[in-house]
């Protein structure tokens, strides 16, 4: 009986609980449009980024996991942006994973990014506290950062947005112009 408990718990209950979290599109933002991003610094594979590298410059703030399906989506049209950005000279790009949410590690988000050939930098959320300065649940979130640290621009939960979308919200907070 233990083990049938245990197997409709791992079989039905995770799944369900990763995915809510991943697709709940429910608005349970704590920063949107019009607010100051918090202050954090992450750590990753690419050394260090604190939400000051936004100042002066903007950006894009990605909270994704590698194993989210929607997640999945969007990721490769942040790529063709960082492609773009000329690897940040445009704008700075900060992917965070929810590291410690439901079991992301460090080697899982690095085989992901690996398998899919991504050259924009990643940064790792121990524990979650960055993006629970933004939010309570819902992934990804993609935030457009003006260059004093405001949000313009918030994509919830939405698989397909587009490159060329995200790019005209780039231009219009930071007054560049971004070549797909």
């Amino acid at each position: 009986m233990k083990n049938l408990t245990y197997r409709f718990i791992c079989l039905y209950f995770v799944p369900i609980v990763a995915l809510w979290g991943c697709v709940n599109e429910s608005d349970s933002s704590r920063i949107k449009p019009g607010d100051r991003i918090p202050s954090f610094t992450v750590t990753g594979p690419y050394g260090n980024f604190s939400s000051t590298e936004f100042t002066g410059k903007g950006g894009l703030l990605v909270l994704f996991a590698s194993y989210c399906s929607t997640c999945q989506s969007v990721l490769p049209q942040i790529e063709l942006l960082w492609e773009a950005s000329w690897d940040g000279e445009l704008f700075a790009l900060a992917a965070l994973s929810r590291q410690g949410v439901y079991d992301e590690t460090e080697d899982s988000v690095g085989d992901y990014w690996e398998s899919n050939g991504y050259a924009m930098p990643y940064y790792l959320d121990y524990k979650g506290e960055v993006y629970y300065q933004f939010a309570k649940e819902t992934i990804p979130r993609i935030y457009v950062v003006d260059k004093q640290g405001y949000v313009t621009f918030l994509s919830l939960g939405d698989g397909s947005i587009t490159a060329g979308e995200l790019a005209a919200e780039l231009e219009n907070a930071l007054d560049i112009e971004i070549d797909l």
